[in-house]
């Protein structure tokens, strides 16, 4: 696992965290399925209104239905198949550590940025989504603080994001590189820097911040 100092968690936060207010869209198919799901909750829901309602669904037998809406519909992933999302639904079974850390030892970082997102919505305290706005953005942060970009990146098809992971991959090249483990655990050292309430705030920031993250950065 990465082990950063107070001063290297000190230095991230600072590179990481700006008043960012990043809206998620969901559009007028998307909330007429999720109404279809479920009616506690509805497309201006916040996204942990989001995850209380359907997290019990992944472990149902609503439990594809629920990935299929979240991988595709919330996170946007739409070319993720059918079978693919009811292996992952498969194989996190009932999203135990155990379980999750075997799906992890057998598909690495493959399809992350879908498979991260039920983790997510499952347990907030636990798991975040770990795509290519955050890790990008986490790896500009640790290169702020002097430390190495060591964290994969799926790839990205944003405009801002895409030439700093290109940059990013060439100076990554031929090191060894982490990945999901490794980002809860620096996700859980920022949380108790900061004494935030649970480990997605900070995924939050990430991901809201990301664009501005690249632009500030000088590495």
């Amino acid at each position: 696992m990465i082990e950063l100092s107070n001063s290297d968690l000190a230095a991230v936060w600072q590179a990481i965290y700006q008043r960012t207010d990043y809206r998620w869209p969901i559009g007028q198919s998307s909330a007429a399925k999720l109404a279809m799901l479920t009616s506690v909750v509805n497309a201006g829901s916040s996204r942990d209104e989001l995850s209380a309602a359907l997290s019990p669904m992944l472990v149902s037998d609503d439990a594809n239905r629920a990935a299929q809406w979240i991988i595709r519909d919330w996170g946007g992933i739409r070319r993720t198949s059918d079978t693919s999302i009811e292996q992952m639904v498969i194989g996190f079974r009932d999203y135990s550590i155990e379980a999750v850390n075997d799906f992890i030892s057998e598909h690495g970082c493959n399809r992350i940025s879908s498979w991260s997102k039920l983790l997510a919505f499952q347990n907030t305290e636990r798991w975040a989504i770990y795509d290519s706005r955050t890790a990008v953005a986490l790896n500009v942060a640790l290169m702020s603080a002097g430390r190495d970009p060591c964290f994969e990146m799926p790839l990205s098809r944003n405009k801002t994001i895409k030439p700093k992971h290109a940059a990013i991959r060439a100076e990554q090249n031929h090191r060894s590189l982490v990945g999901y483990l490794d980002y809860l655990s620096v996700l859980n050292a920022l949380k108790v820097y900061r004494n935030l309430q649970n480990i997605g705030q900070v995924e939050m920031i990430l991901f809201a911040n990301a664009e501005a993250i690249v632009n500030a950065s000088s590495r």
